[in-house]
């Protein structure tokens, strides 16, 4: 199988080489901790576009958005704007487990009919689900 960089055009790899590069100066002037969380998403002659991938590290990132501006203008004096844009990495989101439960009415129900089917499989599924309504204590 051919690498990836022997398939492109040459202009590509050029470009690819100057967005790494950017990246890389980028992440040399955060600290330590926010670097890894931020990626250049375009950059062009008066504009950097960030991402980060959480609502935290870009609010910190925005503490900084100031001096890293006049940091890189040192290098790019046309750089006029930082726009800092949040793409959640998601396996940083924890999404809570969706356990409401349901009446007892309905329990009652869903248990009638895993009684009923003769799939076992599904039977057993639909017992399962029928212990998860809400009980005479709720």
């Amino acid at each position: 199988m051919q690498k990836l960089r022997h398939c492109l055009p040459q202009h590509l790899l050029i470009q690819l080489e100057q967005h790494q590069q950017i990246t890389l100066r980028v992440r040399s002037l955060l600290p330590v901790e926010i670097a890894p969380h931020i990626q250049v998403a375009r950059a062009d002659k008066t504009s950097l576009f960030l991402i980060c991938t959480s609502a935290a590290w870009g609010s910190r990132l925005r503490f900084l958005q100031q001096q890293l501006l006049s940091q890189l203008q040192a290098e790019w004096p046309k750089l006029e704007l930082i726009n800092l844009q949040l793409a959640p990495n998601t396996s940083e989101i924890v999404r809570p487990a969706a356990k409401r439960p349901f009446s007892r009415k309905a329990g009652e129900i869903i248990q009638q009919l895993a009684n009923a089917i003769e799939d076992t499989e599904l039977s057993e599924a639909l017992a399962r689900l029928a212990k998860r309504s809400k009980t005479t204590r709720n």
